[in-house]
């Protein structure tokens, strides 16, 4: 009997918690959506038969590595179950990786009736618009990256690299004697949505130039104490390498990285230069792994 009552007192607790978490509910924005724009603004259901109060508190902060700043603050009189709060301009056109945007909301005077809205981002248009795309040059096979002429290949520090594809794979080809604690990564993301935070479909392919190994990576993501987490893992593949003469010809099947291939298609892509863990160069410049908004396109050239 004991047992029951005590079951029943914990079914109560929870429902009650349950109950005040659905107190505020967010209709936009969602969490890992990324914003076009810097206004900011908040629509959300409100649960009036258990805010006693008539009047909530929305915090806009800006969140990094466990640290909030706080962007700002309004509170709202609530008459209705819906309510829209605006933040204005915050004045960002690029936020994302491992920063983040976050809002809180509470009721004036209490401490425990409280909620919080994480994580989303900024990437305006204006960051990735006018990139370059890297042109990938249409082959036959792997073999013919062998062909390639030296105005074919582009610079990431000491490194020489070029891209080709066919129906079946692209090929990155990276020329021999570049740096030995260099590693190079290309980034791929098939949906192209140049998002504000890399996602587990999001593709990275490292090779260890001083160690001749290629290492497939993506991410899971998780946010614990304040700080967004980037967790590697390797993805499933069938990623192969071959020497050319002077090139290493790096295999990646389009399978690989969900991408269906045809003709003027544009994958987002990024390549980048580390040097002890560092990133020394990027295309384009200023690209971050972490933020798929900051990376050009892969152009399959016809």
């Amino acid at each position: 009997m004991l047992d029951r009552y005590i079951g029943l007192g914990v079914t109560a607790i929870t429902l009650a918690f349950s109950a005040q978490a659905q107190m505020v509910s967010f209709s936009s924005p969602v969490p890992w959506v990324t914003q076009r724009n810097d206004s900011v603004s908040v629509k959300a259901q409100v649960d009036t038969a258990q805010l006693k109060q008539k009047a909530l508190t929305f915090k806009l902060l800006q969140v990094s590595n466990g640290k909030k700043k706080t962007i700002a603050s309004k509170k709202v009189s609530v008459t209705d179950l819906s309510v829209d709060v605006s933040f204005g301009a915050i004045k960002k056109q690029l936020l994302g990786g491992n920063e983040y945007l976050q809002v809180e909301w509470s009721v004036p005077g209490s401490k425990t009736e409280k909620g919080i809205l994480e994580p989303f981002g900024i990437v305006s248009e204006s960051v990735f618009k006018r990139l370059a795309p890297v042109t990938a040059v249409k082959v036959k096979t792997a073999q013919d990256c062998s062909q390639f002429k030296d105005d074919q290949f582009q610079s990431l520090g000491n490194i020489k690299v070029a891209t080709a594809w066919n129906m079946d794979a692209c090929f990155i080809a990276v020329k021999k004697g570049a740096d030995s604690k260099s590693t190079i990564k290309c980034a791929f993301d098939g949906k192209n949505g140049k998002s504000a935070f890399a996602s587990y479909p999001d593709r990275i392919l490292a090779y260890d130039i001083g160690n001749d190994a290629v290492n497939p990576i993506h991410y899971t993501r998780e946010i614990k104490a304040d700080s967004l987490k980037y967790n590697e893992n390797k993805w499933i593949n069938t990623v192969t390498k071959e020497t050319q003469g002077d090139l290493i010809v790096i295999t990646i099947p389009w399978s690989d990285v969900g991408v269906i291939p045809f003709e003027e298609r544009t994958v987002g892509f990024a390549m980048f230069a580390q040097s002890n863990g560092k990133v020394a160069q990027a295309i384009p410049t200023g690209a971050n792994v972490l933020i798929p908004g900051t990376w050009t396109n892969l152009l399959l050239a016809k």
